[in-house]
């Protein structure tokens, strides 16, 4: 499983200490060579749209955008770090935006050596 703050993003799992190697590999594969399938995104944006709903009224929430409110203009902080199913789903497809097109590049830009 994992979660995601503003600056890092955290995965954990639990195996019995026999399964540390087998585990560890399944782990990186992740990260080497991600299948990115279209119906998992749509099953993480759901995820995301549901934990959104849970706490966007909670104070952290909002005391998280208060201070992204104080960030330099232009600095990533400053923008809305979270989505809803309206922004990450439906804003895209009206936008004609190929969201698993945009994973890909993104996962090509940012986890991948030169």
């Amino acid at each position: 499983n994992a979660f995601t703050e503003s600056a890092h993003t955290c995965y954990y799992f639990e195996i019995n200490k026999s399964e540390l190697h087998t585990a560890t590999d399944m782990l990186a594969q992740f990260f080497v060579a991600p299948l990115l399938k279209t119906d998992a995104a749509e099953r993480e944006i759901n995820a995301i749209d549901s934990e959104f709903r849970l706490t966007q009224n909670s104070d952290g929430s909002r005391v998280e955008q208060l201070f992204a409110s104080f960030a330099k203009a232009g600095h990533p902080y400053r923008t809305f770090g979270w989505g809803s199913l309206k922004s990450l789903q439906e804003a895209t497809k009206k936008a004609g935006v190929d969201l698993n097109g945009e994973l890909r590049a993104f996962y090509d830009k940012h986890y991948r050596a030169p």
